[in-house]
Order: structure tokens, then C-alpha cells, then sequence
């Protein structure tokens, strides 16, 4: 219990920095998706042999 407590206290604390490192990995997961997604629609243009058949 006193564990569940100090853990709360210590949450309490650190919500800020928390918060901001969860946004900031939100924020990098999003760019990587987002080159990741731009590569992989150049390659379709491209025709590149590694592309799976297009329509």
C-alpha cells in the first residue's frame, strides 16, 4: 500500500516531464511513419524492382 502511494506521489511529480516525453515520442513515431510513407510511395512511382505489383 505504501508502495501504490509513494508511486502515485512520485507520478504527481514527474507529470510534466512525462508528458512531454510522451509527446515527443508520439511526435517522432508520426515523422518516422510519415518518411517512412513518403519513401514507399516514391519507390511505387519510381517502378523500383523491389515494389510489390501495383494494380
Amino acid at each position: 500500500m505504501h508502495s501504490i502511494r509513494r508511486t502515485r506521489q512520485w507520478i504527481a511529480r514527474r507529470r510534466t516531464a512525462l508528458l512531454s516525453s510522451a509527446l515527443r515520442g508520439a511526435a517522432y513515431a508520426t515523422g518516422t511513419g510519415l518518411v517512412g510513407l513518403a519513401f514507399y510511395l516514391i519507390q511505387q512511382q519510381l517502378g523500383s524492382p523491389d515494389a510489390p505489383a501495383g494494380r
